[in-house]
């Protein structure tokens, strides 16, 4: 399981069957001593969610208002997306565009080749324009995700 953590890859596998362990056990005690014993309704429901949107997050807007917010949001956010898409190409959808665009991207295989060429562009393009100076002996290194940290880093990170 930990064979890429290195030396600690002792230490890590025997968290990894302790967790593993502990989270066996906490689904035997909820099948077990809570399933068969749950009875009733277990939603908030919408006086209690008002309460927590009012005393929690300071929204005095009640459930029905902020709906309305919502559907406002989206309906206008598709508006300029449609007029963002005509700018564009007057013939096509965004929708169209969108998943054309989602689509253009490198192989997995090339991918870490590809953004480590992007990255170095954008140096490139500052240090010609002067728009920033880097320190002396700067450097940056594009590596991969390493596995055990991909479930809490899924796409990337900067350290």
């Amino acid at each position: 399981m930990a064979t890429r953590a290195g030396a600690a890859a002792p230490e890590l596998d025997k968290a990894c069957v302790g967790a593993s362990r502990a989270l066996d056990e906490f689904a035997e005690f909820l099948r077990g001593r809570l399933l068969g014993a749950a009875r009733g309704r277990f939603a908030a429901g919408r006086g209690l969610f008002e309460l927590l949107l009012r005393a929690q997050h300071g929204i005095a807007a009640d459930t029905d208002a902020l709906v309305d917010f919502g559907r406002r949001l989206v309906a206008d956010t598709e508006a300029r997306l449609a007029e963002a898409a005509r700018a564009v190409d007057p013939r096509r959808p965004w929708q169209d565009m969108v998943g054309e665009w989602k689509a253009d991207h490198p192989s997995r295989e090339r991918l870490l080749g590809e953004y480590r060429r992007e990255v170095e562009r954008a140096r490139e393009f500052v240090l010609a324009r002067g728009l920033a100076t880097l320190p002396d002996g700067e450097s940056l290194r594009v590596v991969e995700t390493p596995s055990f940290q991909r479930a809490v880093t899924p796409f990337a990170a900067y350290v």
